[in-house]
């Protein structure tokens, strides 16, 4: 009995090791159905050079190949958070199906992601395992998908109809805002919040969510978007005050001796 335990003991632990290193490398580990290309467009960038950079040099552009509907994605990084951009190489035929639309993923050192991608009739669709964040972005971009996919159709060769295109663009913000509505406790609300909703609506679910803001690892993106927001806002405000007949606001300019009038 001694020697059965002690099995058993040995087989747990090759277990827990065989689960530990099949995390180490790739980090990411994506797979591929219904697809006849076998080219990936990858961009990456910490996140702390997407607050702090000034141009796109510090994006790095990698072209992989799907080998066997498998492609492995190694996180090199040890701390921080890297952000992902994976877009499909498919070939624009004419088809109205074709897609412009990409895989946003943000990875950390010590996650492993699952991503699982399906090339339907209309777009693709994929799932994420491995990340609440993560499985919270596909879970958004699934809800405003068909929405997406129209905007795809009218977003297609030279002869663009912007006044459509714009309104899809308003509806799908309207979408965005009832996804923000319905998930205020997923960690993917950060993003909708700060991406892809209005600006005055941003600053509304700010102060809601910012007990979860403060725990988020896109809280420095989160930020950034709130001040632009503000600014916005502030502008569009001041351009309605400002017109002809309305009582001029209040001002200060320094005469030509320096003093404050």
């Amino acid at each position: 009995m001694k020697e059965m335990r002690a099995y058993f003991r040995v087989l747990l632990c090759l277990c827990i090791s065989s689960v530990t290193l099949s995390c180490v490398e790739p980090k990411i580990k994506m797979s591929f159905e219904g697809f006849s290309n076998d080219t990936v467009i990858m961009y990456s960038v910490l996140l702390d050079d997407i607050i702090n950079a000034t141009n796109d040099s510090v994006v790095n552009i990698d072209t992989l190949l799907i080998k066997n509907n498998r492609l492995n994605i190694p996180v090199t990084i040890k701390d921080g958070v890297m952000n992902y951009q994976i877009r499909f190489c498919e070939t624009d035929d004419g088809n109205i199906n074709y897609s412009r639309r990409h895989i946003i993923l943000y990875a950390q050192s010590e996650e492993c992601l699952r991503c699982k991608v399906t090339r339907g009739k209309e777009q693709f669709e994929y799932t994420v395992r491995g990340s609440a964040l993560n499985e919270g972005l596909a879970d958004y971009a699934k809800y405003v998908r068909p929405i997406s996919f129209e905007i795809d159709r009218y977003n297609r060769g030279e002869a663009k109809n912007y006044e459509i295109i714009n309104q899809l663009y308003d509806k799908r913000r309207e979408k965005a805002a009832e996804w923000l509505r319905e998930n205020q406790d997923s960690p993917a609300a950060m993003y909708v919040m700060a991406f892809e909703v209005e600006p005055d609506t941003l600053l509304v679910y700010y102060d809601k969510l910012f007990p979860m803001i403060e725990k988020s690892v896109l809280r420095p993106l989160v930020e950034r978007e709130k001040t632009r927001a503000e600014i916005y806002v502030a502008t569009v405000q001041a351009e309605k005050n400002v017109r002809e007949g309305a009582e001029a606001p209040q001002f200060t300019l320094n005469d030509n001796y320096g003093n404050s009038v």
